[in-house]
């Protein structure tokens, strides 16, 4: 009987922990399209990162990475922008070998602006 109650609980603690890592999951938007992600967007310095290939990407956005000199450049019509990896609020974040930003700086880099709703869990980027 107590061994039946132990392997319970433990299912229960999991289910619940898979629950609410499922019901956190941070949604990614640019101009209204979805974006696939190879890295889920994370909090970090109090903010929420993503990937920025990917906002990149669905912006049409001209996006390269070089990995030796730590540098993200960012390319669209005649003006061009870049990242450098580091730890600070504002620069460009590794995470799991995938460049990644605080969306309100990638945003700015990207002459856009991008919001935060908690409750629907949804970054959203509006780039022209």
């Amino acid at each position: 009987m107590n061994r039946a109650l132990k392997i319970g609980f433990v299912a229960l603690v999991a289910f619940s922990l898979i629950g609410a890592a499922m019901a956190a999951a941070v949604t990614v938007k640019v101009n209204g399209k979805t974006v696939r992600n190879k890295v889920a967007p994370f909090t970090r310095h109090s903010t929420k990162f993503v990937q920025i290939e990917p906002v990149c990407k669905a912006a049409d956005v001209d996006y390269e990475y070089d990995k030796d000199a730590g540098r993200i450049t960012l390319c669209y019509g005649d003006k061009c922008t870049a990242l450098t990896i580091g730890e600070g609020p504002k620069n460009a974040y590794l995470k799991n070998d995938q460049p990644t930003a605080a969306y309100k700086v990638l945003a700015e880099k990207l002459s856009g602006k991008a919001t935060y709703d908690s409750d629907a869990e949804v970054i959203n980027f509006d780039i022209d």
